[in-house]
């Protein structure tokens, strides 16, 4: 008999669901300038913790008739609302545009054929759980409780304190084996929402004729274009640490990147 050094159990008895309403819009204006746009409205629910990572993790697999089922919840990658709006425009000046219509020339060559292009996103907060500060048992997983009336959100709400911290309680200890109550194992996974993602990127490019079939072009780009701070989740959860419970220390997006570039087309 050969011998095994290991072993792995695959299982395909999760579920996910994602629903969602989607728009898009387009037009092209007057005068060079072009305007698209989408929207998703969307939801996504799972309880595959897996390689897909859509979960946020098991509190009680194995306990019968609690299982996965009890922690199918908001994918840790959803997002409620998500837009994106994008175009270019051709900027006015130049031979047969709005201003130096009668250029020719140098000046022509210099201060016509320009064109801004733009992409703006948003994005709603993504889920997180608050846990429990002391383990309620030895072999299961705890999230911590909401307090009814109390909304998580009050206080500062901002990268020094996303969450109020009177918003959460700490479950019960588990007091024997096999006891029926599943308290100890506390409230929904991905009971809380992240700062939103705002972002516009744009460039400003232009193609200059070498010859009849040698082109040049010189292009500036600005990534983060507003130079905005769009800061992640928080990462301190210990809702017991007045202080430093809910603080957020990392962002989701860099600082504003410029580049400059030129491309021949030959």
């Amino acid at each position: 008999m050969p011998n095994l050094s290991s072993a792995q159990f695959l299982s395909s008895g999760t579920v996910s669901n994602y629903r969602s309403l989607q728009a898009v819009y387009e037009h092209r204006f007057r005068g060079g300038l072009t305007f698209n746009a989408n929207y998703t409205f969307g939801k996504c629910m799972s309880d595959d913790t897996g390689k897909s990572g859509l979960g946020p993790g098991y509190r009680a697999e194995w306990l019968p008739n609690f299982g996965r089922a009890a922690d199918y919840t908001l994918c840790s990658a959803d997002a409620k609302q998500v837009a994106h709006v994008w175009g270019q425009y051709g900027l006015p000046f130049g031979r047969g545009r709005a201003l130096l219509r009668g250029a020719k020339g140098l000046v022509n060559a210099l201060a016509g054929g320009w064109n801004f292009n733009y992409i703006y996103i948003y994005q709603s907060g993504q889920p997180f759980t608050v846990g429990c500060p002391v383990g309620t048992s030895s072999d299961f997983g705890c999230n911590a409780f909401l307090v009814p009336g109390q909304d998580p959100y009050a206080g500062p709400h901002n990268n020094i304190q996303w969450l109020n911290p009177q918003a959460f309680a700490q479950p019960p200890a588990a007091t024997q084996i096999g006891q029926t109550g599943y308290a100890p194992l506390g409230g929904a996974a991905n009971q809380l929402r992240g700062p939103s993602l705002k972002n516009l990127d744009a460039s400003l490019l232009k193609r200059f004729a070498v010859t009849e079939r040698n082109q040049l072009e010189v292009r500036a780009e600005a990534f983060n274009l507003t130079n905005a701070v769009d800061f992640g989740n928080p990462g301190q959860l210990n809702f017991t640490n007045l202080k430093a419970f809910s603080s957020i220390t990392g962002t989701r997006n860099n600082q504003r990147l410029v580049q400059l570039a030129m491309k021949v087309f030959f």
